[in-house]
């Protein structure tokens, strides 16, 4: 393989397979929260996305950082992104977002129970979303994080959680 782009949060590298040339994606692993709050609504977040010139609604989600671990990861996401701390946390599921050109692992989890602690340290609105007021956001097509939507998938399944029938 050859490395053919280098940023600090990412690089490509090259690299031949049969007769055909492909590009892979490096980066961190990634975790994707489901945070809940005690009245069981969406902690979302909204933030300017400048690679999509628009502000998103959005799991908080983020990159692990050197020797970190996954769960120490999305709790210092959560409190980041949004003032919120959870002490039950349980792991959904992991995988790969982008198949054909990566091979990071994402974690998804749920945080539930979560309770205000401070205001968040990022430059985004937290937003609370009901059952009802998300499947709206879902419906007029303002939910942006479609990886993120997994999430409510195996919540259901697992935990009998359900924000999208």
């Amino acid at each position: 393989m050859t490395k053919v782009f280098n940023t600090k949060w990412f690089n490509i590298t090259k690299f031949n397979y049969g007769k055909s040339e492909y590009y892979k994606l490096n980066q961190s692993e990634g975790i994707v929260i489901l945070p809940l709050t005690k009245k069981n609504e969406l902690i979302l977040i909204q933030q300017y996305r400048p690679c999509l010139k628009k502000k998103t609604i959005e799991f908080p989600a983020g990159s692990l950082e050197k020797n970190e671990t996954i769960l120490n990861c999305a709790k210092r996401e959560l409190l980041e992104e949004t003032g919120y701390i959870s002490k039950n946390w349980k792991l959904l599921g992991s995988g790969v977002l982008r198949l054909e050109r990566e091979n990071t692992k994402n974690y998804f989890f749920l945080a539930k129970d979560c309770q205000f602690l401070k205001k968040n340290e990022e430059k985004n609105c937290v937003k609370f979303f009901g059952k009802k007021e998300f499947k709206r956001l879902i419906k007029k097509n303002e939910f942006d994080h479609i990886a993120a939507t997994v999430s409510l998938i195996w919540a259901k399944e697992k935990y009998n959680i359900n924000f999208i029938d």
